[in-house]
């Protein structure tokens, strides 16, 4: 049965799904939130070191010039966020925020592809500073629950921004089956031709 998230919490169908998908459990949160202490005070430099890597990203960065927050950016919203990632506290409005994300993300048609590569980068940050600040068992632990955490997260936002994609295109008057037929038989020639330039 497909899952429905055309009301106000059909998100949280979404979020059990990733949940399972990724493997993030109460346990992972019980290791962040025991860890908050020790990461917290690393937040700015986290949320300062993934601003770079947004900006070496073009699309990305172009959005960020176009807001205009500049050192805001840093110093306020996306530090804010890298809190809310490290406290091991996660309610529901944590939750659907980056339901809501996912929804941003269309809005600045934004390649979805992309953000999984930058969730990539900001894992690998929290990863180093996991490792500069815990002994090496505990920092194998906390990158686990940490990785995790955000593969859940950017499973929710994908999800997200996939949903609101299919409804555009159902909007539009296109039969996802006749779109997906279309796609398989591209798919197929572009496979084929690809075998046989491997011969």
């Amino acid at each position: 049965m497909p899952i429905t998230t055309d009301t106000k919490n059909g998100w949280i169908a979404v979020f059990e799904q990733s949940k399972a998908i990724t493997g993030f459990s109460i346990e992972d949160e019980e290791l962040i939130r025991n860890a908050a202490n020790s990461l917290l005070p690393r937040s700015k430099d986290i949320a300062a070191e993934f601003y770079e890597k947004l900006l070496e990203y073009e699309p990305t960065a172009n959005i960020l010039k176009d807001l205009n927050l500049g050192e805001e950016l840093v110093d306020k919203h996306l530090r804010q966020w890298v809190e809310s990632l490290l406290k091991g506290q996660y309610d529901d409005s944590f939750w659907a925020w980056h339901w809501v994300i996912g929804l941003i993300l269309v809005q600045f048609n934004l390649d979805r592809v992309n953000l999984t590569s930058l969730i990539g980068q900001l894992q690998k940050i929290l990863i180093k500073k996991a490792f500069e600040i815990f002994r090496e068992n505990s920092a194998v632990q906390i990158t686990f629950a940490l990785i995790n955490l955000t593969s859940c997260l950017s499973l929710i936002i994908l999800k997200s921004y996939s949903h609101e994609y299919d409804n555009a295109i159902a909007a539009s008057g296109l039969k996802s089956s006749v779109l997906n037929r279309m796609i398989s038989m591209e798919v197929k020639n572009k496979i084929k031709s690809f075998s046989k330039d491997a011969a």
